[in-house]
């Protein structure tokens, strides 16, 4: 490990007026050193940790999307609840991340396992009116507006649990990472290739 030069330089002068002794200097050189080594790591693990929670902010702003879409279905007696159910991956690693509680007041990380344990259960509901519709040839039984009313409650817990993340966790995001130029250029690439798909005319082999 290297000695930083200021302790070295400070300690030099010291020994010069015989203020302090060279043993005593390298010690507080060396003390210096790895204070500052420390400090060093705690801010990458605390960039790590940022980083980590604006990938949270938008899992969030996604699965709140999916849950909006859920409780649109839900709310039309007529209509089938088809929808893709919400991940908590990302978030999950952040919770895992052995420096989150150090990074953030434990209020927030709390908000952080409701928001997880919420998607938890919208997930399991979705799972039940599934297997009611499927136990029933997808001609819904009774039982079935119950199911798909726990689905909706449980959607709009998952919507809300998602807007306070955002709110918890807006001061870790970082709009200025984002070139929304090359984003909208990606976007309109993929709507083109998914109709060229539709029609036949996409294929991942060049040989094909």
């Amino acid at each position: 490990m290297t000695v930083p030069k200021w302790p070295r330089i400070v300690g030099q002068w010291l020994i010069k007026h015989e203020i302090i002794s060279g043993f005593l200097v390298t010690m507080l050189g060396v003390s210096a050193a790895f204070w500052l080594t420390g400090l060093g790591e705690q801010k990458a693990l605390h960039s790590a940790t940022r980083q980590r929670l604006h990938i949270v902010v938008l899992e969030s702003q996604y699965n709140g999307a999916i849950a909006k879409k859920a409780m649109d279905a839900c709310a039309n007696p007529s209509a089938a609840i088809i929808v893709e159910k919400p991940d908590t991956a990302l978030t999950a690693a952040a919770l895992e991340d052995a420096n989150i509680l150090a990074f953030l007041p434990h209020h927030k990380v709390s908000v952080l396992w409701t928001y997880v344990s919420a998607v938890a259960t919208l997930n399991e509901a979705i799972e039940v009116h599934q297997s009611v519709l499927e136990s029933a040839n997808y001609r819904p039984p009774p039982v079935e507006a119950d199911t798909r009313r726990n689905v909706r409650s449980n959607a709009a817990s998952v919507l809300a649990n998602a807007i306070v993340v955002r709110e918890e966790l807006n001061a870790y995001f970082d709009e200025r990472t984002y070139d929304h130029a090359a984003m909208q250029r990606i976007e309109n690439r993929l709507k083109y290739l998914k109709e060229e798909a539709l029609s036949g005319k996409v294929s991942l082999s060049k040989e094909e």
